[in-house]
């Protein structure tokens, strides 16, 4: 996967055809099974790491963390065969971390890293004290 730091919409499109394309793969191999939850376990498994792509280095705005929750849900519902309220109930049973805590833990954990590696870098420094840290 290519990481386009100077455009961000290119990002996003990267990561969303990467992510819709590692879901329909699985989608159609294991839709043949007709079990709901194997499938979505197979979607955390190896479709939500494209979703969640570099998502800690980056500071999101709520747009693109809506943007991103939106595009979970969408492939759930898509699994389950349904839409409009039923979708966040199913989110919110078969999800051990809503998508925008887990991208938070994320983040906090990158920056936690970073701080470790601070003494005598002064690049890694600049990086977090612009991501707000002090």
């Amino acid at each position: 996967m290519v990481m386009y730091t100077t455009h961000c919409v290119l990002f996003k499109l990267e990561t969303y055809q990467i992510f819709y394309s590692a879901f329909n793969s699985i989608f159609h191999r294991a839709g043949k099974l007709k079990d709901e939850l194997i499938t979505v376990q197979l979607m955390n498994s190896f479709c939500k790491p494209y979703l969640l792509y570099a998502t800690e280095c980056i500071g999101l705005s709520s747009t693109h963390m809506h943007s991103l929750r939106h595009t979970w849900q969408s492939a759930v519902s898509h699994v389950f065969n349904i839409t409009g309220e039923p979708v966040n109930l199913i989110c919110s049973i078969i999800d051990d971390n809503r998508l925008d805590l887990c991208i938070i833990h994320r983040r906090i954990k990158f920056l936690q890293n970073i701080m470790r590696y601070l003494d005598g870098n002064t690049l890694l420094k600049t990086v977090f004290m612009y991501a707000g840290c002090k």
